[in-house]
């Protein structure tokens, strides 16, 4: 069976990125959350329900979906959807335009209904860092490099400033430097331990840093903060996951599921998990319900290895086509694409994309001998005068 690929939601960023691996057990995506936020001298008015029974949105997590790489067009509409706690300030526009958000976001929070009165009662923190929780390309390395150093001049300067050691995380949480941004995330959680946001994102560095126990311990600390968080719940049942906890994980994802149907990483995940237990309707379902709510990234994948196994091997090859189409240096996805052309006997198909990936990963014995016995059954073929491809 071929792997499957988790993908956690890695971070509640903000100023509050996955599995998927997160990326994302592979790469990730942030929904929005109750996390608090530092309170202010002088408490405004708490942020009123919306008619619906949702809170309405928060700078932090306003901040943290378009920073976490949510679409700006994902974000507007739950902006619509849910209001705003707070009263956009220029300057706040401003930082959200540098952190991602399009003009048609920016658009749709200048109409959106407020039930913020008079402040929104909290200060949040700076949210100027790049987007955390994902590779940066090589361009982009320079940028970090300098974000980096600017951050470690602050932090010399206000050494006790959380949103300093919040930002510093995530930037070297970005270039992958994850037990420095455990250690940054650590000092935030150590001055301010009601922040479910620095806690999810401890837990996210600590698992990529290979402590599962610290992780799972920091996720359960985030939701002890705010049980309804949507992504750590998701996040969690990644770790659990890779702990071997099975039945905990299946738990936490219906539950995540339960908070926010919506979430296509949590449709995904609880579909591998349905597939591990040979429940491939279940697992297809869930799959299918996620690439509806706009999910990408590994979801074609494990689509088409759930529609392959369950004997569907038209509808595998157009879920592997989907997928190299996003993915087209993916080895593993040609090689899922190429299995199942070989299987519906299109010899010529198979080793064309067995050619391909072998070009992608020239090293792996296991395509090269896939290669070299669909070359020779190729061979073979046309020397008996059937044809290759049908």
């Amino acid at each position: 069976m071929s792997a499957r690929r988790l993908l956690p939601l890695t971070w509640l960023a903000i100023a509050l990125p996955a599995l998927a691996g997160a990326t994302a057990l592979g790469r990730t995506a942030v929904l929005p959350v109750s996390a608090p936020e530092t309170p202010a001298a002088s408490p405004g008015p708490a942020a009123m329900p919306d008619e619906s029974g949702h809170k309405p949105l928060t700078r932090a997590q306003l901040m943290g979906l378009v920073a976490g790489g949510v679409p700006s067009k994902r974000v507007a509409a739950l902006v619509a959807e849910h209001g705003i706690a707070f009263r956009p300030t220029p300057e706040f526009l401003t930082d959200l335009k540098s952190a991602g958000a399009s003009d048609e976001l920016l658009s749709a929070l200048g109409t959106a209904r407020s039930s913020a009165i008079s402040s929104e009662g909290a200060a949040h923190k700076s949210a100027s860092a790049p987007p955390a929780g994902r590779s940066a390309p090589p361009d982009q390395l320079r940028q970090l490099q300098e974000a980096e150093q600017q951050y470690r001049t602050a932090e010399v300067a206000r050494p006790q400033d959380p949103s300093v050691h919040f930002a510093l995380g995530r930037v070297l949480a970005q270039e992958g430097k994850w037990s420095e941004a455990a250690a940054q995330y650590a000092a935030v959680t150590s001055t301010e331990p009601s922040d479910a946001a620095a806690h999810n994102n401890l837990a996210l560095a600590l698992r990529k840093s290979g402590d599962l126990d610290g992780a799972i311990r920091e996720y359960r600390r985030a939701l002890a903060i705010d049980p309804a968080l949507a992504a750590v719940l998701d996040n969690l049942g990644v770790a659990l996951t890779q702990k071997g906890d099975a039945d905990g994980a299946m738990a936490e994802f219906r539950e995540a599921l339960r908070q926010d149907p919506r979430n296509p990483q949590a449709h995904n995940n609880l579909g591998t998990m349905l597939e591990q237990r040979n429940d491939i309707d279940g697992a297809i379902r869930e799959y299918r319900e996620a690439l509806r709510l706009g999910g990408s990234g590994d979801i074609p994948y494990n689509l088409a290895t759930a529609l392959e196994r369950k004997g569907d091997l038209d509808g595998a090859i157009m879920q592997f086509r989907e997928a190299v189409s996003t993915r087209s240096d993916d080895a593993r996805t040609r090689v899922g694409l190429a299995g199942a052309l070989e299987r519906k006997g299109d010899l010529a198909g198979a080793l064309e994309q067995y050619s391909i990936a072998l070009k992608l990963a020239p090293q792996d014995p296991a395509i090269r001998a896939n290669y070299n016995r669909v070359a020779k059954a190729t061979t073979t073929e046309t020397r008996s005068g059937s044809g290759g491809r049908p």
